[in-house]
C-alpha cells in the first residue's frame, strides 16, 4: 500500500491495515535490512505458504 501515494488513508487502505497488522506485528521483530528494507512482509508471505502447504499435505494424509 506504501506504493501507491494516499491508499494508506483510503477506506479500503484502512480495513486491509486493520485486518493485516495484527498477523505482520508477529513478524515485526525482524530488524530490517540496513535500516531502510524491511522483509517482515515477505518472511510473514513465506510463513503462511508453509504453513498452507503444511496443512494441505497433512490433510492430504488421513484422506
Amino acid at each position: 500500500m506504501s506504493w501507491l501515494p494516499g491508499a494508506q488513508q483510503s477506506v479500503f487502505g484502512k480495513w486491509l491495515q486493520r485486518i493485516v497488522s495484527p498477523y505482520l506485528n508477529l513478524f515485526r521483530i525482524i530488524p530490517p535490512i540496513g535500516g531502510i528494507i524491511d522483509i517482515s512482509p515477505i518472511v510473514a508471505i513465506l510463513a503462511l505458504n508453509f504453513a498452507i502447504s503444511g496443512l494441505s499435505h497433512l490433510v492430504l494424509l488421513f484422506l
